[in-house]
């Protein structure tokens, strides 16, 4: 900010002195939090009104792990007060970092907010429907979906274990928060269809062992991931914990491997990509992280053992080029009439 003479520095500190009064909630909130509770709350507690002794707004969280800073100057900020004042005071302040301000009422931001990931919840659930159907009629989803998106206003996401991290699986059920109970509760069977994705895995992985004719109690199984999204540290609410946990229980021998993350689920842990394969059945890739992309197949296919197997929960790797190398594939939604899985 610019100091002047006169006018202007008279302006900039009654700048200073509302940015000063400003408070802004950046967490994810179910719609109506901001007026029915915040505002009331903290004007109880501290005997000042809102929009005139003080500001209140929400700004909600629009940041990817590993691109915080790029993301929270270059992505479009939302900005919701309470009031009129509230909105403009924050603006001004988000203005002085972010290239685009968005203004509008907390309430709205509240539901902008929520809608943003659950589109993105009720579109995975789409494609994790379609990788089913299409496995039921023998085509491969992969390919579906290529298609189905040259279209012009189509655009599916791609079919996945299931939904990780703290705010997919959470933010449908903060939206559909205290409306009345219906049956026709689309974002309710979209998070049921994402939540049974581990179950289809976890069933890939036994029909898998089953074909080759392994006995689950004397197999290794490698799991690839436990982060819940590529390339980032964070194990919560990821894929691979109700997946590991399940084949633990059958009584499988399970080993887990991630080059960013600590967590194994109760699975033992390998230090090096190397060590998870050693000697593996059957490796499930549940995480798809760059260096599971670019696995080298060919040294890969040393390491294991003599009838291996790949359960592709995320199609990261191409299943002919798998299947040249002597693994026997099996990918989300492909197609089995291929020999794919």
């Amino acid at each position: 900010m610019r100091w002047h003479d006169g006018d202007s520095h008279k302006a900039s500190l009654a700048c200073l002195t509302r940015l000063s009064n400003m408070l802004v909630v950046v967490s994810t909130i179910p719609p109506g939090t901001m007026l029915n509770l915040v505002k009331p709350k903290l004007e109880d507690l501290t005997g000042l009104s809102v929009e005139s002794d003080f500001y209140l707004a929400y700004v909600p969280e629009r940041i990817a792990p590993g691109r915080a800073l790029q993301e929270f100057v270059e992505s479009p900020r939302l900005v919701g007060g309470v009031g009129p004042n509230s909105t403009k005071v924050a603006s001004e302040l988000f203005r002085a970092v972010c290239k685009n301000v968005i203004e509008m009422d907390a309430a709205t931001a509240e539901v902008a907010k929520l809608a943003e990931n659950t589109f993105r919840d009720v579109n995975i659930a789409f494609a994790n429907q379609l990788a089913l159907i299409c496995k039921q009629y023998g085509v491969d989803v992969k390919k579906v979906i290529e298609l189905a998106n040259t279209h012009l206003r189509v655009m599916i996401h791609t079919p996945e274990p299931a939904v990780g991290g703290l705010c997919l699986p959470k933010d449908p059920y903060l939206l559909i928060r205290g409306l009345k109970p219906s049956r026709l509760n689309l974002l309710g069977v979209a998070r049921l269809i994402n939540d049974k994705m581990p179950d289809h895995i976890v069933k890939m992985t036994l029909l898998a062992l089953k074909d080759a004719g392994e006995d689950v109690r004397n197999v290794k199984v490698t799991v690839l991931g436990t982060a819940y999204k590529a390339d980032v540290a964070d194990s919560r609410l990821s894929t691979a914990e109700p997946i590991i946990r399940e084949l633990l229980r059958l009584g499988i021998r399970v080993t887990a491997y991630d080059p960013y993350c600590q967590e194994t689920f109760g699975a033992e842990r390998a230090e090096s990509l190397q060590n998870a394969v050693k000697d593996s059945d059957c490796i499930i890739i549940v995480t798809d992280h760059k260096e599971f992309k670019k696995i080298d197949l060919q040294w890969l296919r040393s390491e294991v053992k003599e009838r291996p197997l790949i359960v592709d929960a995320r199609r990261v790797v191409d299943p002919s080029l798998v299947r040249s190398h002597g693994f026997k594939y099996y990918g989300l939604g492909s197609c089995r009439h291929l020999g794919t899985g």
